[in-house]
């Protein structure tokens, strides 16, 4: 009777244990894909508003030509770089990948034509005709960060859905107990 109890337990404990390390992993990547989603949300945000802060600050410069402005509009500049460098780290996705290039690309040209631009120029209207581009780029790309923000959690949910359907076919102790739980508690675990 003991040595059916043990080749009934034994595995059912070590099932018990390598769940415990699985919820574990599974919590880890699930904690930090909500810190990475958080952060990349904040990114994008700030990303948008420098851009709009941007094109407000050409416009004024180019209706008051007060070279304080252009001052303002390097500052500007150079925060949308840095939190471009930072979405570069958390965005190294293929489709987000290639996306933020193209953003540092217009984002570089549409300095490049500021910086070098004199005020009373008609080149103002082709940079903030570009702006217009580079805030559709900025958007694409927040949805870009979205849509993968999404993937990555469906992953997971996935991976705790396979873990479950794994745990309980594992051994023959594990499908007893799925088999003798209520109906409606194996109904409610069913649905998740």
């Amino acid at each position: 009777m003991l040595l059916g109890l043990a080749l009934i337990a034994g595995p059912l404990l070590v099932a018990v244990v390598d769940a415990g390390f699985q919820i574990r992993n599974l919590s880890a990547t699930s904690q930090q894909l909500v810190l990475e989603g958080v952060q990349s949300a904040r990114l994008s945000r700030s990303l948008i508003a420098d851009i709009a802060s941007l094109e407000r600050t050409v416009r004024l410069y180019e209706v008051i030509e007060d070279p304080k402005l252009l001052d303002t509009y390097r500052r500007t500049d150079q925060s949308l770089a840095a939190t471009r460098s930072q979405l570069a780290l958390l965005l190294d996705k293929e489709p987000t990948r290639h996306s933020l290039e193209e953003f540092a690309a217009m984002h570089n040209e549409i300095a490049q034509a500021v910086g070098s631009t004199p005020p009373d120029s008609s080149a103002f209207t082709t940079i903030l005709a570009r702006f217009d581009r580079l805030n559709k780029l900025g958007v694409d790309q927040e949805r870009r960060r979205a849509r993968g923000a999404l993937i990555q959690r469906e992953d997971v949910a996935a991976g705790r859905h396979r873990w479950t359907r794994v745990l309980q076919n594992r051994d023959p102790a594990v499908r007893a107990f799925v088999r003798v739980r209520p109906a409606g508690a194996r109904d409610r675990d069913d649905r998740t």
